[in-house]
């Protein structure tokens, strides 16, 4: 059953901490799905989710690469930006099963041309602006009631 919990973050550096403190919490790998307009902080939620999985590389938004890789010894996590892509076979081309066998966390923006991969321990971002220009509202559905209670537990 999934259970959900939404925060409010006002400013893309809250958005960055949540993202963090969420990362910390998470063990093994993960298919985190973030979904949101343009500038909606999908981005600043990455970058804080890899720093909190311990891993200090430079983050950017994969828009015309689709993916990028950051890792640090044997943490490792693919970062999709599938906003380009229109049709499932894309992804097959772009050799998107062979990430999924890898056994790494995966973090996707615009994953919705992705819907009918069978993920494991898929964890469900929603980000949605406000009239506030750097607030969100941030709800996230998972089935792991821990991360939940985590979160709750640091103050969210």
């Amino acid at each position: 059953m999934f259970m959900k919990i939404t925060i409010k973050t006002e400013s893309p550096e809250a958005t960055r901490r949540l993202g963090a403190d969420f990362g910390s919490l998470l063990s093994g790998p993960h298919t985190i799905l973030l979904t949101g307009g343009m500038g909606a902080g999908k981005t600043a939620v990455t970058k804080g989710i890899v720093e909190g999985m311990g891993i200090f590389d430079d983050v950017s938004s994969p828009t015309y690469t689709l993916v990028n890789a950051y890792e640090d010894g044997d943490k490792k996590v693919y970062h999709f930006d599938l906003y380009r892509l229109g049709d499932p076979e894309e992804l097959y081309e772009m050799g998107f099963e062979d990430y999924l066998r890898e056994g790494c966390s995966l973090i996707i923006e615009w994953p919705q041309v992705a819907c009918d991969y069978p993920f494991t321990s898929k964890i469900i971002f929603v980000l949605d602006q406000t009239e506030k220009p750097e607030e969100r509202l941030i709800t996230i559905e998972t089935e792991e009631a821990a991360v939940i209670d985590g979160l709750k537990e640091l103050g969210w």
